[in-house]
């Protein structure tokens, strides 16, 4: 096996065998994309912004199904007690389907989810022209069912994040679905994580989604950091080293299981971006930028 390397400010490529990365830094193997270190970029970085889902919170199917269950259940309980007596659990099952397809559609053509119209969609599939006041209802039982079935945090980001803060700037860029930033915020304080981060960017706040490079460009500013002091972590090639690397960041990918669902369902042109380090441990954060 074959590690590779890439040179910040040359593009180059350097070639490290698998023995050599063992006997010199047998720890970091998990950083497979090594970064060969540049004395003008040490000590450089003063920022670090991550994504929510899938690198802060590992969500999953089991739980996708639970929540979209517990959502379809409370929001026809919600119905039937305001008059639509006639509405069939089956029916708003399959609205609250008809939303997700909708958002995900969105956020692979890079544009912002407005839980709003998602609940417009599950209205016109239901042949119910919902409020303002029933659309504020249903999204809040969107959210307040992610609470209820909560992801976990990733592996030893509890332990990374206040180590981290004692040196950076953190912040957090990440897309919404049909869970708003209102409750993400929550989830954060519930785990006792949100102190350690200086900004929040939300899409469905900021009004852009990623890979647009704004949305990393406003946090950045909420930050005080500029990008090209600035490193991203995320799962996604398509959102997160495509939107990252746009804004003039640095950027590291945190691998994992699901993060191949969604390859191949973004534009072409943002599959083929490497990112300069791939970790599937939070403990090795220092040590790639060390190593920068």
């Amino acid at each position: 096996m074959k590690l590779y390397a890439q040179n910040w400010e040359k593009a180059h490529y350097t070639c490290y065998n698998y023995e050599t990365i063992r006997d010199k830094a047998p720890f970091c193997l998990s950083a497979f994309f090594k970064i060969k270190k540049d004395r003008k970029f040490l000590n450089l970085v003063k920022a670090i912004t991550f994504d929510f889902w899938q690198t802060i919170y590992i969500d999953n199917q089991e739980l996708n199904i639970k929540r979209d269950e517990l959502r379809a259940l409370k929001i026809w309980k919600y119905l039937t007690g305001i008059g639509h007596n006639n509405l069939r659990l089956e029916a708003v099952e399959q609205s609250v389907q008809i939303a997700n397809d909708f958002g995900l559609s969105l956020w692979y053509k890079g544009v912002v989810i407005s839980i709003d119209n998602c609940v417009s969609e599950m209205g016109g599939f239901l042949g119910i022209p919902f409020n303002d006041a029933e659309t504020h209802t249903i999204t809040e039982i969107m959210g307040l069912a992610t609470l209820e079935t909560a992801p976990p945090l990733a592996p030893f980001i509890e332990i990374q994040l206040p180590e981290l803060a004692k040196k950076y700037r953190l912040g957090i860029v990440s897309d919404t679905g049909l869970t708003s930033a209102k409750f993400l915020r929550c989830l954060l304080l519930r785990d006792n994580i949100i102190s350690y981060f200086t900004a929040l960017g939300f899409s469905d706040e900021l009004g852009y989604s990623k890979p647009n490079p704004t949305i990393f460009q406003l946090t950045l500013q909420q930050l005080g950091a500029v990008s090209s002091e600035s490193v991203h972590i995320g799962d996604l090639i398509q959102t997160d080293i495509y939107g990252a690397k746009r804004a003039g960041m640095r950027t590291i990918q945190y691998t994992n299981e699901l993060g191949e669902k969604y390859t191949g369902k973004f534009k072409a042109e943002n599959q083929s971006l490497l990112p300069d380090a791939v970790i599937n441990n939070f403990c090795d954060i220092q040590l790639v930028i060390n190593d920068w």
